[in-house]
This record gives structure tokens, C-alpha cells and sequence, in this order.
């Protein structure tokens, strides 16, 4: 049996996230979507992440939205730091964005960003 706290459900995340914001987001709609994917994705793979890397990866999840709202590009990244991240941490990644993005193709810096938090998680799994 697992001493690990329960997650949050996506909403009291959100809510979490909200309350940390500077100015919090006018719809959570896509950000409670996007976290309803998290922990069915995390457990296909055996991943895990504590409370903060949760709340970390949500309120990056809510900048996303901020700037998918808004249309705001990231700055473009050297090509070669995207082969530090797993493939399938991107992958997941891009599995987290799709309630939020409003364009056909997302930004791979968007999904890099995503990705180094599940990295995270998957270096969790590997040291039990």
C-alpha cells in the first residue's frame, strides 16, 4: 500500500492553480480538461508526481492556456535540447495540450515545456 497522498481531482487543482495566478484565468474549462487527462496518462505509464510537481506542471499548464488564448508564441529553442526529453514524455505532452490548443499544430517549444515536468515523473517511477 502506498503512503503517497490522493491527487487532487482536476477541478480543486485548477482551483489550486487559480489561486496562485496573478490574474487568475476567466475559464478553466480547458485547463480541468486537460488535467482530467493527467492521471490516467500518468498511470498508463507507470509514472508518478508529488503534490508540487502536480501543482507545477498545472499552473504551467495555465500559462499554456494564457497564451494559446492569446496567441503568444514562445520563443523558438535549439533544435538539440529537444532530444534531452524522452519521446514518450513529449508524446504525453502533446496528449496534455490537445483539450487546450487552438490550432491545428501546437508549438514543439509548448510541448518541451510539458514534457520536462512528465520527465519528472517518469525519473520517479524508475527509482521504486
Amino acid at each position: 500500500m502506498s503512503s503517497e497522498p490522493q491527487a487532487p481531482d482536476s477541478e480543486t487543482l485548477a482551483e489550486q492553480v487559480q489561486q496562485r495566478l496573478p490574474e487568475p484565468l476567466p475559464d478553466v474549462t480547458s485547463l480541468v480538461a486537460s488535467l482530467d487527462k493527467l492521471q490516467p496518462d500518468l498511470d498508463r505509464h507507470g509514472w508518478q508526481m508529488n503534490p508540487t510537481q502536480r501543482l507545477a506542471l498545472a499552473t504551467h499548464l495555465a500559462a499554456t492556456v494564457r497564451r494559446f488564448e492569446s496567441g503568444e508564441l514562445l520563443d523558438p529553442m535549439e533544435p538539440s535540447i529537444f532530444t534531452e526529453v524522452p519521446e514518450e514524455a513529449i508524446a504525453l505532452a502533446a496528449d496534455l495540450l490537445a483539450p487546450i490548443q487552438k490550432t491545428p499544430e501546437i508549438q514543439i517549444e509548448e510541448k518541451f515545456l510539458v514534457a520536462v515536468h512528465l520527465a519528472a515523473a517518469q525519473v520517479v517511477r524508475r527509482k521504486k
